[in-house]
């Protein structure tokens, strides 16, 4: 089977962990479309109260035309690694917005405070391409193995890497402290332990720190990433920090600023043009873009503003 290409202008990108269907088969190709208006509007809905995982699962669940040969069910994109779902909606943004983006870093010296803007070109963001397997093996050092009742030591396990349900599930998980989150997530990624019995959060919760420690590096090793990090030097005091930029809270933020704006899009293009709001919302940003620009170009000519009459 031929690999899938890359066709941005078509929406077709490449998926660096992929996903592993029942059958064992690895699919890397994926067709994003845009949002329209309508998935703009239901994500700014301020009765809404889902975390940004859940979100993230039913945007992605929307946009997502195909995974491979087919359409994604929700528990199919729950399933994806974090870092592709990272990858999805750092790709939606680009093909909504486009690849421009715009953001205000303040420098972290608290005597400073400087506000800087900066420009970030999502197409030049590296990304690496890391297949997803079933499952990965790992063997603890002796100092990290897993001790049993009988004295026996365990360095030897199974694991897969953390995905979208593990995020969506960390929501019941909020209220406990670090080290607790990390013993519930272990327990749901790890597969098995030496020859003990199956893996619970009281087993995982007698690992030693070192354990933790070799198991977490390990799923981050293999997990695809796309982790951003600006390296931005404050032009007030000539500071020099880091930012790693987050594209889903970015992105999700932008959307949830942007129902004002919305709103006043449809305003116009309804009283100008009288197309109905199914007929608005149904259309991408670029395209309602494009017809505000000819209403001002038409209004500017005629010495009117949409200010005026909108």
């Amino acid at each position: 089977m031929l690999e899938p290409i890359e066709r941005p202008e078509e929406g077709l990108f490449l998926l660096p962990g992929g996903y592993l269907d029942p059958g064992g088969t690895l699919h890397r190709g994926v067709k994003l479309r845009p949002l329209t208006g309508r998935e703009e509007e239901w994500i700014a809905d301020p009765t809404r109260e889902w975390t940004e995982a859940v979100l993230t699962t039913a945007l992605l669940r929307r946009c997502i035309e195909r995974i491979g040969p087919d359409r994604p069910t929700e528990a199919i994109i729950r399933s994806l690694s974090i870092g592709d779902r990272d990858y999805l909606m750092l790709r939606l943004r680009q093909i909504t917005f486009g690849k421009r983006v715009g953001m205000t870093l303040v420098c972290p010296r608290s005597e400073c405070a400087q506000k800087m803007d900066v420009d970030l070109d999502l197409d030049q963001i590296p990304i690496e391409a890391k297949p997803v397997l079933p499952h990965y093996a790992l063997t603890l050092s002796e100092e990290a193995a897993l001790s049993d009742g009988a004295g026996r030591l365990h360095r030897a396990l199974l694991f897969r890497i953390p995905n979208g349900g593990d995020q969506e599930a960390a929501r019941e998980w909020s209220t406990l402290d670090a080290p607790e989150r990390v013993v519930r997530l272990l327990a749901r990624c790890l597969l098995k332990i030496g020859d003990t019995d199956p893996v619970t959060c009281d087993r995982v919760a007698t690992l030693p720190e070192k354990g933790v420690e070799e198991i977490t590096a390990a799923m981050e090793r293999f997990s695809p990433q796309v982790r951003i990090e600006m390296e931005a030097r404050c032009p007030e005091c000539s500071h020099p920090f880091t930012h790693e930029f987050e594209i889903g809270p970015f992105f999700l933020g932008e959307l949830l600023r942007g129902r004002t704006q919305l709103d006043r899009e449809v305003h116009l293009l309804g009283f100008y043009y009288h197309w109905s709001l199914r007929e608005i919302l149904g259309m991408t940003r670029q395209k309602r873009h494009r017809y505000l620009r000819l209403l001002t170009e038409e209004l500017d000519r005629t010495g009117r503003s949409a200010l005026e009459v909108g």
